[in-house]
């Protein structure tokens, strides 16, 4: 896949792959982390391109609320050490690096290392 600013979404049809596949969990590796993959992250997080909603997306209220509906959430992986940066700022690149794979864990993604993602793979089989 080609694309030509930070989000692997903008400009791509990754996000309609994902839906049309019905794909539930996605990995996320790659350069560089503070800029590519951390924007591409927090979109598929945002987007929700891997969770469902069984009923349906909750519909706009006339005074600009949402309806609340279930959701059935899928997976966002960012394997970290498949992932680096540079330094910036003064900031050694470890610490870019680190600092924006904290902000990423939990809220957006699931946080784990290389090892951790084959043994999990090996062990679907």
């Amino acid at each position: 896949m080609w694309k030509s600013v930070n989000s692997s979404f903008i400009g791509t049809q990754l996000e309609p792959y994902l839906r049309l596949k019905g794909i539930r969990q996605v990995f996320f590796a790659g350069l560089t982390t503070d800029h590519c993959v951390s924007t591409t992250v927090r979109m598929a997080a945002n987007l929700g391109v891997v969770d469902l909603y069984p009923e349906g997306p909750g519909k706009l209220n006339q005074d600009g609320s949402q309806e609340e509906v279930p959701v059935d959430k899928g997976r966002i992986v960012l394997v970290a050490d498949a992932t680096a940066t540079w330094a910036k700022s003064g900031f050694d690149a470890e610490t870019v690096h680190g600092v924006s794979v904290a902000s990423l864990d939990g809220e957006f993604a699931d946080v784990f290392g290389t090892a951790e993602v084959v043994k999990a793979l090996r062990n679907l089989k």
